[in-house]
């Protein structure tokens, strides 16, 4: 085992105070997973399986934030990228009030489930999961080629512990994340994710030679992300070709 070298930091509190004390121009992609504003108000929960974890019903999914987006503008450094997962009704929600910001919109993408979710409502279950990409004006990092596809096939996210549980009820992949932040990023650039849960997003980073940056409303999540990327930093960084991973099912997804 080789010690990564690669810095992370964590904070608890506001996505926007704490976007707004970030220095103008030193983050090199904002990449994130905010609340998709799901909960109607009593309650309302879904079992996904035989995982038992429950998808809505949360305080904080009450509300799609957008307030954040101008103060992570300005953390942006000219070229960097803004990309967000969201509910998949709404996209142009996110996309006007990203572009309202300063923002310039890129493309959407997709994250497909193929184990999909078991709803108890007379409908459809989704299977996938949709998200926005847009810059902040001046020249991109991009290293996905000309032909990469907006769309990433994974089950979903496990814990590194045992494989079955998750740390947070809405956890993405980390190789899903992985995809985001290395599409947008070099080594050593950093990312930042002002809604970072139980760290993902930052395990990914610190994985692929990121550095990070990340808070979180919730003291409890921001305790499991510090372990969780303690963990991730105690290993060398392992180079991954983002190229592939949009085009198969990834095995490690967690």
């Amino acid at each position: 085992m080789r010690q990564s070298v690669i810095s992370w930091s964590v904070f608890n509190g506001t996505a926007m105070d704490w976007l707004a004390g970030l220095e103008p121009g030193s983050v090199a992609a904002v990449v994130t997973d905010p609340p998709y504003g799901t909960t109607d108000g009593r309650g309302k929960r879904t079992v996904h399986g035989d995982r038992g974890e429950a998808a809505f019903g949360f305080e904080w999914d009450r509300e799609l934030p957008v307030d954040w987006l101008g103060a992570a503008y300005a953390a942006l450094r000219p070229g960097g990228a803004l990309m967000a997962f969201t509910d998949n009704l709404a996209k142009r929600i996110l996309w006007d009030a990203a572009e309202a910001a300063g923002f310039k919109g890129r493309q959407t993408f997709v994250w497909v489930k193929p184990e999909g979710g078991a709803t108890p409502r007379p409908n459809f279950t989704s299977a996938y999961e949709s998200g926005v990409f847009l810059v902040k004006p001046g020249p991109p990092t991009w290293n996905g080629g000309g032909a990469q596809v907006n769309v990433i096939h994974s089950r979903r996210a496990h814990s590194e512990i045992d494989g079955r549980t998750v740390f947070h009820p809405t956890q993405k992949p980390i190789m899903v994340m992985r995809w985001l932040v290395e599409l947008v990023t070099d080594a050593g650039d950093l990312v930042v994710d002002p809604f970072m849960g139980s760290g993902s997003t930052g395990v990914a980073a610190v994985r692929g030679g990121r550095r990070f940056a990340g808070c979180d409303i919730s003291p409890e999540y921001v305790a499991t992300a510090m372990r969780r990327l303690e963990c991730a930093a105690a290993f060398a960084p392992e180079p991954v070709n983002v190229g592939q991973i949009g085009l198969f099912e990834v095995a490690d997804a967690t």
